[in-house]
């Protein structure tokens, strides 16, 4: 009996490892990671000089090509996520290149605070639709959708956002500020993180969704073939992780190397005073002669 009972613990033992090693290799889920620093910035449409020392990282999984796929067609879109923390807020910079002027472009960010991160879509798991246009009213950002926890409202999870476009409209910064709602997750715990990017504008004449990315989630796997996510706003256990890391350091510019002006070489020399000592010895060689001649004058 006993050895009854032992064996089928063994073969528990080995279900629930397996189990755990098909639940990190879920296909489609990438395994990014981001590690944000700590530090408090404003949301205001003025970039703070802190972001320029925080790592970006690329939203460019194509929504339902092969990842990677080196002949996808981006249509010269860049987007790139940098995102910082304090104990009240999680901060996102989104920045966006794309080769067509920007309209009805969407951002979704998605913020799962449980812990663990794996699993349904909880009370402390968000998603936050949002689409610009230099055209809206106020910051130029528009809240199309968001899930939140029911005590939540739209606007109490995006505490701040702000938009600025370039002059010619190619490139976009946007900065958000959402509200931490989970007080017991501490510095460094991880929670889970996604974005995806809808790319809107005119292919052949005609106005659409030319492309869409995600972060961590990929719909097709490098073979081309379906992984099964493709509503990640229900599947929590494929965000990526956000690990919240250290205090954020301020990039500190080099200075240029002051340019030293080149040495005087008569600066600090002596002056040549030899033509005095020149003068001084014939005028004493000439009265010495002087003397000599006036003496032999008088002798003779």
């Amino acid at each position: 009996m006993k050895k009854i009972i032992a064996s089928l613990l063994a073969v528990l033992l080995v279900m629930s490892f397996a189990s755990v090693v098909m639940a990190d290799e879920v296909p489609g889920n990438l395994g990014k990671s981001y590690t944000a620093g700590k530090a408090t910035v404003v949301v205001d449409g003025v970039v703070d000089e802190i972001w320029a020392a925080v790592e970006a990282t690329k939203i460019d999984v194509p929504y339902d090509q092969a990842y990677p796929d080196p002949n996808f067609n981006f249509f010269g879109t860049n987007v790139e996520a940098k995102i910082l923390y304090d104990d009240q807020y999680i901060y996102f910079l989104i920045i966006a290149e794309n080769a067509d002027a920007f309209s009805k472009d969407t951002i979704e960010i998605y913020v799962n605070e449980s812990e663990p991160t794996e699993g349904e879509y909880g009370e402390l798991a968000y998603q936050m639709r949002v689409t610009y246009d230099a055209e809206y009213a106020e910051d130029g950002l528009y809240t199309v959708a968001g899930t939140n926890p029911t005590e939540y409202a739209d606007d109490e999870i995006v505490a701040q956002k702000a938009l600025v476009l370039s002059n010619d409209n190619k490139t976009a910064t946007m900065e958000f500020a959402f509200k931490r709602l989970n007080p017991d997750v501490k510095d460094g715990a991880t929670i889970g993180v996604e974005f995806m990017y809808e790319d809107y504008g005119v292919l052949d004449g005609i106005e659409c969704t030319l492309n869409i990315f995600r972060w961590n989630i990929a719909e097709v796997d490098a073979n081309g073939d379906a992984t099964g996510i493709t509503r990640p706003w229900q599947e929590t256990m494929n965000f990526g992780k956000l690990v919240l890391g250290p205090k954020a350091e301020v990039a500190t510019a080099t200075p240029a190397p002051t340019e030293v002006p080149a040495a005087d070489d008569t600066a600090d020399e002596p002056a040549n005073n030899t033509w005095i000592f020149v003068v001084v010895g014939v005028v004493v060689v000439a009265a010495v002669v002087a003397v000599v001649v006036v003496v032999s004058k008088k002798k003779n």
